[in-house]
């Protein structure tokens, strides 16, 4: 092969796949997909798998990656929860790390280079954080609180 044919179709891979398992998560997915975009300093896609919304997700989905190349969706053929969504995005992501975002979190803009700053100095195949609850009536607080991250 040429190094032109070699070229043609040529996927750029970027360093985090965030795959996000939506089920009628209409009133968050926009918020949940542009934390995600909005990380600053890391190339990033977003896999939003639709797992049977009724609730317009979808087409909300279909609009955001219309809006962004980024932005790639993908449907389970029925309902079959989280875990079957994001094993689709696994097998479609593109990315060195592959990231789960639950349809209704955010993620703060530095979390992810964060994260593999620390994977890389570590010489990490995988890291965690601790998360941050937050909510309606709830006053944001960690998740784990002895945590070190």
């Amino acid at each position: 092969m040429s190094a032109i044919n070699s070229q043609v179709g040529a996927i750029h891979a970027p360093q985090i796949s965030f795959a996000v398992a939506c089920y009628n998560a209409g009133p968050f997915l926009r918020d949940a997909v542009e934390s995600a975009l909005n990380q600053r300093g890391v190339d990033g896609e977003v896999l939003i798998v639709d797992d049977g919304s009724c609730d317009g997700s979808l087409e909300e989905a279909r609009a955001m990656a219309a809006a962004d190349p980024r932005v790639r969706v993908f449907q389970t053929p029925q309902n079959g929860g989280p875990a079957a969504a994001r094993n689709i995005a696994m097998e479609e992501m593109r990315g060195e790390w592959f990231a789960v975002l639950d349809s209704d979190d955010l993620i703060d803009p530095d979390r992810s280079a964060r994260l593999l700053e620390i994977a890389a100095r570590e010489g990490a195949d995988m890291i965690a954080d601790n998360m941050i609850v937050f909510g309606e009536g709830i006053e944001a607080h960690p998740f784990l609180t002895d945590s070190k991250v």
